[in-house]
């Protein structure tokens, strides 16, 4: 237990993420399914994405459970809702944000093109 104290200590957000992010996951599989279920699951992974280092690789699973497409559905909206909610509180429009989000993963691309060329993680 004592990395769990050191996580929450340190203020890392896993702890309280990856149970939402595994409570989704379960809501999904149980059956039968519904829409109270899907919109619950869809949140609760959703919720997860506060931290996408963790959590967005497990929106694969979200996908491609067999014959549910509506939780994926209800997970894209949510991402579209929110983003259009926070560049309510910008100065900026929602297209010149996007255009300066693009501009700068371009110039971390090239910058570390440069540094290491051949692209081979060092050891």
């Amino acid at each position: 237990m004592y990395a769990t104290g050191a996580t929450i200590g340190n203020g890392q957000l896993i702890v309280h993420l990856l149970p939402l992010l595994v409570a989704g996951l379960l809501i999904l599989h149980h059956q039968p399914y519904g829409w109270r279920k899907d919109l619950l699951a869809a949140a609760f992974v959703l919720t997860a994405l506060v931290k996408p280092s963790i959590s967005a690789p497990f929106f694969w699973i979200v996908l491609f459970v067999p014959g549910r497409l509506r939780p994926a559905f209800f997970m894209v909206l949510g991402c579209v809702l929110l983003t259009l909610f926070a560049t309510g509180f910008q100065d900026a429009s929602l297209l010149s944000l996007i255009q300066g989000w693009l501009g700068r993963a371009q110039q971390s691309v090239m910058w570390r093109t440069v540094r290491n060329p051949s692209g081979l993680i060092p050891l």
